[in-house]
């Protein structure tokens, strides 16, 4: 068996044990976590805040350092630390640690998920990665499926930390797969010497200093809570961002090598990824907290009704891949995201007596919508990133759409936070967070239409010549 297969093979596993474990239904259980830490929204959403900015971080830099070092060495590392992380997790009762934890989780698994992503799908050719793309989205899209439903029935059975525990028990033997199925991964023979400044550490310094004040004075803005503070950590989240885009356009090793935008394909790619990261993260927060807060939802009822968004993301993803290789990733794209904005909307129309079929329907075509989109998507990158340039690839991808999450869960933990009554229980409704959360999913979904139609309209501005030129290699639709 070709080593391009069983790094795919391997990348689809630890995708999935990640989404079945602690990503695709850590938000049905937040409510859970916030009660039991006693804190707030505002503060426990920092546990997936803390995820997505570690992502946004570290993922060009620990990118760059996997194209210089042995390869199967870092999948274990990467691996190894995360077991430890996420057994500390599953006995700590300090929430600040917690979040420090996941931080550093996300940082490290950054190196299997990255360097397996490129040896299996950047072994195909690129005609056929729309169809790999889809291959892989079909089982991350059943993960999917059945992560949200196996979180509320492990909280409710035997409590949120079991996730974790399951985890890192899955984590320990992939990892004994991982040195039975690949050989050694040397760097290439004309890779240069590590040094430290290849690693650009003040711009990955900047840009997560700048994303945490940029974030924490939305909340403070949006929660109406010291205005004279938020005005201030506004100020100095955009002299960051400022000085890391400073920092990136004179350095010589950039962890975001911003030329590779100018690309028109990338472009509308990271555009979309950006828009598609925040219409996710907020309405996987948003309606954990109308369910089980609003509607008086048990948790595990909720995720068993939220299965259902996921229960077509599967063949979704499948379909999605094969009509972006055959019809181009745009159009793809905006079909589907007309889907997910009708659900959206029947959504925020529901009321304190929600019709359950509506909500069953609403839920199929939002999560329909949104794995299309997201698989259209990274086939769009995938395709227009040079191939001397492919290792870029996925990092482009994960912190552009982790940027968007981070963003829109800011702005959702606020929104809650923000004159909400958070008392709830089985059975009782809460009009106040029903109301809230419906006015937020309507936000949320003009933002949707707003960026997939900026990144329709303005990278096409620049015209064609150079900057298109290298955005479609293989000849084949974008």
């Amino acid at each position: 068996m070709p080593v391009h297969v069983k790094a795919l093979i391997l990348f689809v596993a630890h995708e999935t044990i990640m989404i079945m474990g602690t990503v695709g239904g850590l938000h049905v259980v937040l409510p859970t976590i916030t009660e039991e830490f006693n804190t707030t929204i505002a503060t426990t959403v920092w546990i997936m805040l803390a995820y997505s900015l570690a992502l946004a971080g570290g993922t060009f830099a620990l990118g760059k350092s996997s194209t210089l070092l042995e390869k199967r060495m870092l999948i274990t590392l990467g691996l190894v630390v995360d077991i430890g992380l996420l057994v500390a997790i599953f006995y700590t009762h300090n929430i600040y640690f917690f979040i420090a934890a996941r931080f550093f989780s996300a940082f490290i698994r950054i190196y299997p998920w990255l360097i397996l992503q490129v040896l299996g799908i950047g072994g195909f050719p690129v005609e056929h990665r729309g169809r790999v793309l889809g291959i892989t989205g079909v089982v991350s899209g059943l993960a999917m499926m059945a992560a949200v439903p196996l979180s509320g029935f492990v909280t409710q059975l035997w409590g949120w930390r079991w996730l974790f525990m399951g985890t890192s028990w899955a984590f320990a033997l992939m990892t004994v797969a991982v040195w039975l199925m690949l050989p050694k991964l040397g760097p290439s023979t004309n890779a240069p010497k590590i040094k430290l400044s290849q690693f650009d550490i003040p711009g990955s310094a900047l840009m997560m200093v700048g994303m945490v004040t940029l974030l924490a004075s939305l909340q403070f803005f949006v929660r109406g809570y010291a205005p004279n503070m938020a005005v201030v950590m506004l100020i100095f989240a955009l002299v960051g961002l400022g000085a890391f885009v400073w920092v990136e356009t004179h350095t010589k090793t950039p962890i975001v090598p911003f030329a590779i935008f100018k690309v028109r394909g990338v472009m509308i790619g990271a555009v979309q990824a950006v828009t598609l990261g925040w219409m996710t993260a907020s309405l996987q927060l948003l309606l954990s907290f109308l369910f089980i807060v609003g509607f008086g939802w048990s948790v595990a009822y909720a995720a068993s009704i939220m299965f259902f968004m996921g229960v077509v993301m599967p063949i979704s993803r499948f379909v999605a891949g094969w009509a972006s290789d055959r019809y181009g990733s745009s159009g793809v794209v905006i079909l589907t995201g007309i889907v997910a904005v009708i659900g959206q909307f029947i959504i925020s129309a529901e009321g304190t007596s929600p019709n359950l079929s509506f909500i069953i329907g609403a839920l199929i075509l939002i999560g329909l919508g949104q794995a299309a989109m997201q698989t259209a998507n990274q086939r769009q990158i995938f395709t227009s990133i040079p191939k001397n340039q492919l290792h870029l690839a996925p990092s482009v991808s994960l912190v552009l759409s982790t940027s968007g999450q981070s963003i829109g869960l800011a702005f959702v933990a606020a929104t809650l936070v923000s004159g909400v009554s958070m008392a709830s229980g089985t059975g009782i409704v809460n009009t106040e967070m029903i109301a809230t959360a419906s006015s937020a999913i309507r936000v949320v979904t003009v933002i949707l239409v707003v960026g997939l139609a900026v990144a329709q309209i303005v990278p096409r501005l620049y015209g064609s010549g150079t900057i298109g030129n290298t955005s479609n290699l293989s000849g084949v639709p974008q």
